[in-house]
Protein backbone atom coordinates (compact mmCIF):
# COMPACT_ATOMS: atom_id res chain seq x y z
CA UNK A 1 0.00 0.00 0.00
CA UNK A 2 1.31 3.51 -0.76
CA UNK A 3 1.69 6.41 0.98
CA UNK A 4 -0.81 8.42 -0.61
CA UNK A 5 -3.81 5.48 0.01
CA UNK A 6 -2.56 5.48 3.47
CA UNK A 7 -3.47 9.03 4.01
CA UNK A 8 -7.33 8.19 4.15
CA UNK A 9 -6.84 5.65 6.88
CA UNK A 10 -4.84 8.08 9.11
CA UNK A 11 -6.52 10.98 8.22
CA UNK A 12 -9.30 9.86 11.40
CA UNK A 13 -6.04 9.16 13.74
CA UNK A 14 -5.48 12.00 16.56
CA UNK A 15 -2.11 13.46 15.00
CA UNK A 16 0.18 13.58 18.32
CA UNK A 17 -0.89 9.60 19.61
CA UNK A 18 -0.36 8.65 15.89
CA UNK A 19 2.47 10.43 15.17
CA UNK A 20 4.44 9.35 18.98
CA UNK A 21 3.40 6.33 17.76
CA UNK A 22 5.17 5.87 14.59
CA UNK A 23 8.43 7.50 16.26
CA UNK A 24 8.37 4.96 18.45
CA UNK A 25 8.04 2.37 15.90
CA UNK A 26 10.40 3.37 13.55
CA UNK A 27 12.65 5.72 15.40
CA UNK A 28 12.14 8.53 13.05
CA UNK A 29 12.52 11.81 15.25
CA UNK A 30 11.34 13.65 12.39
CA UNK A 31 7.72 12.75 13.60
CA UNK A 32 8.20 14.83 17.20
CA UNK A 33 8.55 17.82 15.12
CA UNK A 34 7.76 20.51 17.76
CA UNK A 35 5.52 21.94 14.64
CA UNK A 36 3.03 19.10 15.72
CA UNK A 37 2.49 20.15 18.99
CA UNK A 38 -0.30 22.65 20.03
CA UNK A 39 -1.00 23.35 23.40
CA UNK A 40 -4.21 22.24 24.77
CA UNK A 41 -6.93 24.48 26.23
CA UNK A 42 -7.43 23.02 29.84
CA UNK A 43 -10.96 24.52 29.69
CA UNK A 44 -11.80 21.90 26.73
CA UNK A 45 -13.40 18.91 27.59
CA UNK A 46 -12.47 16.73 24.52
CA UNK A 47 -9.39 17.37 22.40
CA UNK A 48 -10.05 19.24 19.06
CA UNK A 49 -10.86 18.36 15.61
CA UNK A 50 -7.12 17.56 14.06
CA UNK A 51 -5.89 17.72 17.77
CA UNK A 52 -5.79 21.62 17.16
CA UNK A 53 -3.53 21.82 14.23
CA UNK A 54 -4.10 23.89 11.44
CA UNK A 55 -4.60 22.10 7.83
CA UNK A 56 -1.51 23.01 6.43
CA UNK A 57 -0.39 21.47 9.51
CA UNK A 58 -2.36 18.44 9.81
CA UNK A 59 -1.97 17.51 6.07
CA UNK A 60 1.42 17.42 6.85
CA UNK A 61 1.55 15.23 9.79
CA UNK A 62 -1.05 12.68 8.06
CA UNK A 63 1.66 12.86 5.00
CA UNK A 64 4.69 11.67 6.98
CA UNK A 65 2.40 9.31 8.76
CA UNK A 66 2.00 7.69 5.62
CA UNK A 67 4.84 7.54 4.56
CA UNK A 68 6.45 6.36 7.89
CA UNK A 69 3.52 3.09 7.75
CA UNK A 70 4.65 2.19 3.82
CA UNK A 71 8.21 2.28 4.55
CA UNK A 72 7.87 0.41 7.47
CA UNK A 73 5.81 -2.32 5.94
CA UNK A 74 7.21 -2.21 2.55
CA UNK A 75 10.67 -2.70 4.60
CA UNK A 76 12.08 0.14 2.34
CA UNK A 77 15.66 1.45 3.25
CA UNK A 78 15.41 4.22 1.87
CA UNK A 79 14.32 6.42 5.19
CA UNK A 80 17.14 4.62 7.02
CA UNK A 81 19.78 5.18 4.36
CA UNK A 82 19.32 9.11 4.51
CA UNK A 83 19.31 8.75 9.02
CA UNK A 84 21.76 7.49 11.49
CA UNK A 85 21.09 3.44 12.88
CA UNK A 86 19.05 4.19 15.59
CA UNK A 87 17.52 1.71 18.37
CA UNK A 88 14.10 1.89 19.12
CA UNK A 89 14.60 2.69 22.72
CA UNK A 90 17.02 5.60 21.46
CA UNK A 91 13.77 7.82 21.85
CA UNK A 92 13.23 8.66 25.02
CA UNK A 93 9.70 8.89 26.44
CA UNK A 94 10.36 12.12 27.87
CA UNK A 95 10.87 13.16 23.75
CA UNK A 96 7.30 11.30 23.05
CA UNK A 97 5.80 13.43 26.08
CA UNK A 98 7.11 16.68 25.02
CA UNK A 99 5.34 16.39 22.39
CA UNK A 100 1.65 15.96 24.13
CA UNK A 101 2.67 18.71 26.14
CA UNK A 102 3.61 21.03 23.47
CA UNK A 103 5.88 23.32 25.83
CA UNK A 104 2.61 24.01 28.34
CA UNK A 105 4.33 24.65 31.51
CA UNK A 106 1.37 22.99 33.38
CA UNK A 107 1.71 19.87 31.07
CA UNK A 108 2.84 17.14 34.03
CA UNK A 109 5.32 14.83 32.59
CA UNK A 110 6.01 13.33 35.72
CA UNK A 111 2.26 12.15 36.14
CA UNK A 112 2.25 10.79 32.14
CA UNK A 113 5.56 9.25 33.28
CA UNK A 114 4.00 7.53 36.08
CA UNK A 115 0.91 6.93 34.05
CA UNK A 116 2.86 4.92 31.20
CA UNK A 117 4.40 2.73 34.51
CA UNK A 118 7.70 4.90 33.59
CA UNK A 119 7.87 5.87 37.35
CA UNK A 120 6.90 4.78 40.73
CA UNK A 121 4.17 6.87 41.77
CA UNK A 122 4.79 9.14 45.00
CA UNK A 123 2.14 10.70 46.82
CA UNK A 124 2.94 14.69 47.34
CA UNK A 125 2.07 13.86 51.53
CA UNK A 126 3.00 11.97 54.35
CA UNK A 127 0.52 11.04 56.96
CA UNK A 128 2.77 13.15 59.86
CA UNK A 129 2.29 15.84 57.71
CA UNK A 130 -1.62 15.67 57.46
CA UNK A 131 -2.11 14.69 61.12
CA UNK A 132 0.75 12.95 62.88
CA UNK A 133 -1.77 11.93 65.94
CA UNK A 134 -4.38 9.97 64.40
CA UNK A 135 -4.60 6.78 62.97
CA UNK A 136 -4.35 5.56 59.49
CA UNK A 137 -6.74 3.00 58.41
CA UNK A 138 -6.77 2.35 54.93
CA UNK A 139 -8.83 0.30 52.96
CA UNK A 140 -8.16 -1.94 49.80
CA UNK A 141 -11.27 -3.45 47.51
CA UNK A 142 -10.39 -5.26 44.63
CA UNK A 143 -12.62 -5.48 41.65
CA UNK A 144 -13.10 -8.98 39.60
CA UNK A 145 -11.51 -9.42 37.14
CA UNK A 146 -13.62 -9.97 33.80
CA UNK A 147 -12.40 -13.76 32.39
Amino acid sequence: MRAHELERYVAPAEPRALLCTLAQLTGDRSLLDASFGVPVDRQMIALPTNGGLDEPTHAEARRRSARALTDYFDNSPSWRESREPYDHADISVDEILNLFVAGDPQGDIDMLREQLGQEVPSPGWTKDGIDADRDLIVGITALPRAV
